[in-house]
């Protein structure tokens, strides 16, 4: 059982230095005693101005680069326009425990460079004032950021929260049977008149010694990396393993009052006859297992679904071409006499570089396109529609019946065409029931079973969908969908609504592509999140398996010890300890994932490792009673 409290501290060491790691990979702006400041200019700054300014008031001031950002990597060049004396800022590659950051400090070479955003390091509150006196003519916005530093909230993180909700589980579980298995002792020193609370720190000393052996000595192994890389940020480390020491002593404290809580109750005359109450042992292994199983098959099914959104959402940012697209986006409705200056302005730019586009009335997302069939299938009979413009045709490929590619001549543009899959040719007039309000329409049959991104949403992709091709509507907003520019129309309608003094807090041009990469972005801090939560839950699930394991193997030592004396193999000890965690993690992962049954033939081996470990090294001494 010690070895189960050591594994558990390894398990905390492990998680510390991965916490860590993820801390360090986040450090990236100068680390000074200064108020970072990220400050924003309604009219552009050339760099040498703005370096003259930073230079006159001692303000160091940078802009940050961001060439590649991803999980642990991240390639990023801050160039200085002033780099004040104070903050001992070093140019140059800057030091690093992951060797695949670069983070680059560099000095301004451009001086014509036009500036709008930037980063400001507030070191004396008289000089930053008279700074933004300075750039007052060009309206500067500043907003304090609080750069990522280590403080004792980094304990409260969401996914640190989880870590000690498995510790806690781990726990609980390690020192419930470890008090069943010392019933014999409790009792006798409850007998000898202990308080149940001084016996309870007693029972609980030796698992908090190898607990604390066992993170100390991964947090140690760490600080001898460190130091090797980066030994300022040994400090950061150590106030990192206190905060974790800190709340895994107040985690022992909790135990051990429940722990006391269960001497309270234990009737000391069984105990003492060394009855352990089989019953409860096997039902608290059976609980334990069933719910760290649960978690870690529930954790794993989401962290795939996530990456699979994650891969549709790239495949979809590839393929779109939105590059050149924008579209107006509003805060609120915009007056009477604002609306059709726009409405004027669409009107004298090219009418074919304006195009509208609806969501699907219903799609396949993130992950449902690579595991749904049930709803693949349903969009055969019953399709998604999608209502767009005939010029969309230039970027939406459809395939007519002899597999020739649809253009934007191929039809009237004046005429609404509904482009229908040939399989739905049978229910033609039902479906076409659905569209008796469009005057001037003609069906055009086309290549059933097709795949399509959405255009405005790359992680959604429709299959076999019904096209609803219509006549460009005068109007800024298109129903369930955008109206979007292109390149030649975008500069035309930013030019006018410049002219015309349209204000930016209620009409302005959103680029399409950018929005697109907001939801990339967001979905690789998703992934990531879950990868982190992943890995906690992996870590709980081995350490269960091997927690289970041990524990099996304490309660039927006598039988293996046995077996060992007369050369019989514990195949039966081996079979009924592989067969009821087996059918445990099968009949979740069919409930949750079929795919992780696979998970099982690592477990079996994990079990058999175990028993014959135990078969081999311990099973004399146990007939010794050591």
């Amino acid at each position: 059982m010690k070895k189960l409290f050591t594994l558990t501290g390894v398990f905390a060491g492990i998680y510390v230095v991965f916490l860590f790691i993820l801390f360090s990979s986040s450090l990236i702006f100068p680390n000074t005693q200064g108020q970072l400041y990220d400050c924003m200019l309604e009219k552009t700054i050339t760099a040498n101005e703005l370096s003259s300014i930073s230079n006159k008031y001692k303000i160091t001031t940078f802009t940050t680069e961001y060439k590649n950002t991803s999980f642990f990597e991240k390639d990023i060049t801050f160039n200085f326009f002033n780099n004040s004396d104070i903050n001992n800022i070093r140019y140059g590659l800057q030091k690093k425990i992951i060797r695949a950051n670069k983070i680059l400090y560099e000095e301004n070479s451009n001086e014509e460079l036009k500036i709008q955003r930037f980063w400001a390091i507030n070191n004396n509150e008289a000089n930053f004032k008279l700074f933004s006196e300075d750039l007052k003519e060009y309206v500067l916005q500043k907003e304090a950021f609080e750069s990522h530093r280590m403080n004792f909230s980094i304990v409260f993180a969401e996914r640190n929260i989880e870590f000690f909700v498995c510790v806690i589980m781990f726990l609980i579980f390690c020192v419930s049977i470890y008090y069943i298995l010392r019933s014999k002792e409790i009792a006798i020193l409850k007998l000898n008149g202990y308080n149940i609370f001084i016996i309870s720190m007693k029972i609980l000393a030796k698992a908090v010694q190898q607990i604390v052996i066992g993170y100390t000595i991964i947090s140690l192994a760490f600080i001898v990396y460190l130091n090797l890389l980066n030994g300022t940020l040994i400090g950061d480390f150590l106030r990192l393993y206190m905060y974790i020491f800190i709340c895994l002593f107040v985690a022992i404290l909790v135990i051990c009052i429940i722990g006391a809580i269960f001497i309270k109750i234990l009737k000391i005359i069984p105990a003492l006859k060394n009855n352990k109450n089989n019953k409860i042992l096997v039902i608290l292994v059976v609980a334990f297992k069933v719910a760290i199983t649960g978690i870690f098959i529930f954790s794993a099914t989401h962290l795939c679904n996530d990456y699979l959104d994650y891969k549709l959402t790239t495949e979809g940012y590839e393929s779109i071409e939105s590059k050149n697209f924008n579209y107006i986006k509003t805060s609120k409705t915009p007056d009477e006499n604002l609306m059709e200056n726009i409405l004027i302005a669409m009107e004298k730019s090219n009418l074919e570089d304006i195009y509208d586009y609806s969501n699907p009335s219903y799609s396949l997302n993130g992950h449902e396109v690579f595991n749904n069939i049930k709803k693949r299938e349903e969009m055969i009979t019953n399709p998604p529609v999608i209502r767009m413009s005939h010029n969309m045709l230039k970027y939406v490929k459809i395939y007519s019946e002899d597999n020739s590619v649809f253009d934007v001549n191929s039809f009237d543009n004046r005429k609404t065409i509904i482009l229908l899959p040939n399989n739905l040719r049978n229910r033609a007039n039902e479906i076409l029931k659905k569209y008796d309000d469009i005057s001037n329409s003609e069906v055009i049959y086309i290549k059933d079973k097709q795949e399509h991104f959405n255009f405005l949403r790359p992680n959604e992709k429709v299959y076999n969908a019904i096209y609803l091709l219509k006549p460009i509507e005068r109007s800024i907003y298109f129903n369930n969908g955008r109206v979007v520019f292109g390149k030649e129309s975008t500069v035309k309608m930013e030019k006018y609504l410049l002219k015309i003094g349209a204000d930016k807090g209620t009409v302005q041009l959103i680029n399409l592509e950018s929005e697109h990469k907001k939801m990339l972005d967001n979905m690789q801090l998703k992934l990531i999140d879950n990868i982190q939560l992943f890995l906690i839950n992996t870590l709980s699930f081995f350490l269960a398996i091997i927690a289970v394991g041990i524990v099996y193997c304490e309660f039927r030592k006598k039988e293996i010890a046995i077996m060992k004396v007369s050369s019989q193999k514990p195949l039966r000890v081996i079979s009924v300890l592989c067969s009821v965690n087996v059918a445990i993690t099968t009949v979740i992962s069919l409930i949750l994932n079929p795919l992780l049954c696979t998970v099982c033939g690592l477990e079996i081996v994990i079990y058999i490792l175990i028993v014959y470990l135990y078969y081999s090294r311990k099973a004399v001494s146990v007939l010794k009673g050591e």
